[in-house]
């Protein structure tokens, strides 16, 4: 084995007001990012002469994705309620997957010990979301505000990533804009095809 490399995620930082740098400490705030946090220390303690990669991914999406993005479009989409956290749920900056996909590639040329966040460079919230793919196709979002109480606790506070380590070790910046991909996922929801953007936000 010359390179390992573990697919990890953002959520073993848990929350907070401020973008996360990988040199932040663990602090999971569920089950999942428990596991993936001590999957993490596993790889850095394994003995052998091989590279240790560790990518932390901040909410990839696009077509069959298991993450919120795809549902609250496809809610947008059809006029359904969309249950939102009150004031418009955390800032955060999504990855498509189709630039996940590059940048993990990138990441196996990596030699040495590497962690890396792996993220858009577009910040939004599920709010802005929906907005913009119920306007794509003529409606207005059906918001419906959920208290923070009664939320799960990622969606409490924001949950960003700093990219500067990704931009510089992979030579990368996705190519695929939060917009041409909320377009992207808005087609496949209403069976349209909507114009690719070109503003590059």
């Amino acid at each position: 084995v010359r390179t390992f490399l573990h697919a990890s995620t953002g959520g073993v930082y848990g929350c907070r007001s401020r973008p996360f740098h990988e040199s932040d400490p663990h602090n999971p705030l569920d089950l999942y990012s428990l596991t993936k946090a001590q999957a993490e220390l596993a790889v850095q303690s394994a003995p052998g002469a091989f590279s240790k990669i560790i990518l932390r991914y901040f909410f990839p999406y696009g077509p069959g994705t298991p993450n919120p993005i795809p549902s609250y479009i496809q809610r947008a989409v059809t006029g359904a309620t969309i249950p939102i956290p009150e004031g418009g749920g955390p800032h955060f900056n999504p990855i498509h997957i189709d630039d996940a996909v590059e940048a993990t590639v990138r990441a196996l040329d990596l030699q040495g010990e590497h962690i890396l966040n792996i993220a858009g460079t577009a910040i939004t919230t599920f709010r802005e979301i929906a907005q913009q793919a119920a306007q794509l196709v003529g409606r207005t979002a059906e918001i419906e505000e959920v208290p923070l109480a009664v939320t799960i606790p990622y969606y409490r506070a924001d949950f960003v990533a700093a990219t500067e380590q990704m931009a510089e070790l992979l030579h990368f910046r996705p190519k695929i804009s939060l917009a041409t991909g909320i377009g992207e996922l808005v087609g496949a929801s209403a069976n349209v095809v909507v114009a690719p953007d070109k503003s590059g936000s």
